[in-house]
């Protein structure tokens, strides 16, 4: 896989004074059935717009939309909307003497840029080596074998856990349940509303040709080493990282001491929901198996249960991530939902019955706050629900998406208002993907549509003017703060990683033990990013961030797919 997706029409000629900067445009491109929507930044001089073709004759005219101000980016935008123009091929958006990167409009759009962004789990992988034969010019040794990580003092227990393989969860080493449990509910909550995503051998991996869908074989990789994290007590340790973060470096190379951190009410309920999830999606693969996952997500319930509020923190000297919260009626509502769509048990609907009004409210699901992915998968199974539970949840997430449609319809780019704080960019493609799910009860195509804002979003359509998918693009991602893509020294960045994305709160633009600092741009929430390898807080990937938009991407893909053989 390459670490640069060029376009071919790249190399054409650029026209006089253009400025690609100046219009934000989604640089992979659109499905010819999806809205296509640029912004014009600044003082256009103009309330016009064209569409280029390759060779540079006008294909498509336009007027530019009125103009809007934004403040967390202090810009005025105008929007150019050539949704109505359809037909395929390459193109460049003009206002003025500014000319757009180029892109595409095109049937399978973003098929390369999901497949890159399903490959990175593969790349993360822990405990094995990355032949060249899957990972191309990114193989590497195996590291961290974790066959002998120390239980830390602070667990209580003595001696040793081995628990290999899982994904790597960020730019460094370490592995978090509540981060795995929170990404594969997406992939596994997308195989749920796309069965054909990723089939045998799409994706390359070892397990190819095993006759079984490659994202459940990933799928998979992570929760065989989430079993290994469970206690015999049925609670789960939180974590697997080192005390403090290794050195950018390759993972063979590290030297540091695996650990195994304390249980936590959080990592039991995230482990319970996930483990339900995959007992619904490998019983028709493996049975038994899938089988051992409902056992365990039911200890792990039960252990939350008499455990309700054990909340973790580091321990003194423990630098690695905590992932702590001290709210836990969010994991509580989602490791319910998922263990009533899996059993049909009463107590769990009765659990749900008796905390029905805090599912009155949908918010997009975050791993600090997860009853959107509860809200999501009784969505998915909502004709055997009850009918006050189903009528709910049906409710709930409408009205969020009316909401934020609302917002998005007279907002300058079009997308949901978020916070720009660490990792918005996952926050953002969970906005979008709660759209999907809308999409799924209604038919209504103006959820779908908003959806497809959210990818543009990611894509380049945002007031950095970043496609924030690594290897794509014609503005990328090239210095992502992460330790393989350091140390390898090929250019670049690996692909279908997504960074954290604008954080205002700029935790990493002081001075470091080495004397170093992320030097921003710009403090604007929605500008507050930077490509650099020191930026830890906007431009570090984790796990948690590529998911919601691999899920968001994928189903795009696969509706809009649909909707084209649909109208043939």
């Amino acid at each position: 896989m390459l670490r640069f997706f060029i376009f071919l029409f790249s190399i054409i000629p650029l026209l006089a004074h253009a400025n690609e900067e100046s219009i934000r445009i989604n640089q992979i491109g659109y499905y010819p059935d999806a809205p296509k929507i640029a912004i014009a930044i600044g003082d256009t001089k103009t309330d016009a717009f064209s569409l280029l073709d390759e060779s540079g004759k006008t294909v498509f005219e336009g007027k530019l939309g009125k103009p809007i101000y934004w403040a967390k980016s202090e810009e005025t935008a105008r929007k150019a909307d050539f949704s109505e123009f359809s037909k395929s091929g390459r193109y460049r958006l003009k206002v003025g003497d500014n000319v757009s990167w180029p892109f595409f409009i095109q049937q399978d759009v973003w098929n390369e840029v999901s497949i890159a962004m399903m490959k990175s789990y593969y790349l993360q992988r822990a405990s094995m080596s990355l032949d060249e034969k899957y990972a191309g010019i990114y193989k590497r040794k195996a590291g961290h074998p974790d066959t002998d990580a120390v239980f830390h003092p602070s667990t209580g227990k003595k001696g040793r856990l081995n628990a290999p393989g899982g994904w790597y969860d960020a730019g460094d080493f370490g592995k978090y349940i509540v981060s795995a449990s929170f990404t594969i509910a997406n992939m596994m909550s997308l195989m749920e509303l796309v069965p054909n995503a990723y089939p045998d051998s799409s994706l390359n991996i070892p397990e190819s040709g095993n006759g079984i869908s490659d994202l459940l074989d990933e799928v998979r990789y992570e929760l065989e080493w989430m079993k290994k994290m469970q206690d015999t007590d049925g609670g789960v340790f939180v974590k697997m990282t080192s005390d403090i973060y290794p050195d950018m470096m390759f993972p063979h190379t590290d030297p540091l001491q695996r650990n195994v951190y304390g249980k936590s009410t959080a990592s039991a309920l995230n482990f319970s929901a996930a483990m339900a999830m995959a007992y619904r999606l490998f019983t028709p693969i493996d049975a038994k198996w899938a089988k051992d996952c409902l056992e365990r997500s039911e200890r792990a319930w039960k252990w939350a249960r008499k455990n309700p509020n054990v909340i973790f923190t580091n321990p003194e000297g423990v630098l690695s991530g905590a992932y702590s919260n001290s709210d836990m009626s969010d994991e509580f509502l989602w490791a319910a939902s998922e263990l009533l769509i899996s059993t049909e048990k009463s107590k769990y609907k009765k659990y749900l019955a008796k905390n029905i009004e805090a599912l009155k409210s949908y918010e997009k699901p975050t791993w600090p706050n997860e009853k959107g992915l509860g809200i999501m998968s009784l969505i998915v199974h909502r004709e055997a629900l009850p009918k006050k539970l189903k009528n709910v949840v049906e409710k709930s997430i409408k009205e969020w998406s009316d909401k934020t449609l609302q917002d998005m319809n007279a907002s300058a780019y079009q997308v949901p208002e978020i916070e720009f704080t660490w990792g918005s960019n996952g926050d953002m493609g969970s906005a979008g993907l709660s759209f999907i799910y809308t999409y799924q009860i209604t038919g209504d195509q103006q959820y779908l549509d908003a959806a497809a804002a959210v990818a543009d979003y990611i894509l380049g359509k945002n007031a950095t003017g970043y496609n924030f998918v690594t290897g794509f693009g014609s503005k990328q991602v090239v210095n992502l703060h992460h330790s393989v893509s350091i140390a390898d020294g090929i250019p670049g960045s690996l692909p279908g990683y997504i960074p954290g994305g604008p954080n205002a709160d700029l935790e990493d633009a002081v001075t470091d033990a080495h004397g170093e600092a992320a030097a921003y741009a710009s403090t604007l929430p929605a500008k507050a990013y930077v490509d650099s390898q020191l930026s830890y807080s906007s431009n570090e990937n984790d796990i948690l961030y590529t998911s919601p938009n691999l899920a968001l991407i994928t189903a795009l893909h696969h509706h809009y797919s649909a909707l084209a053989t649909k109208q043939k």
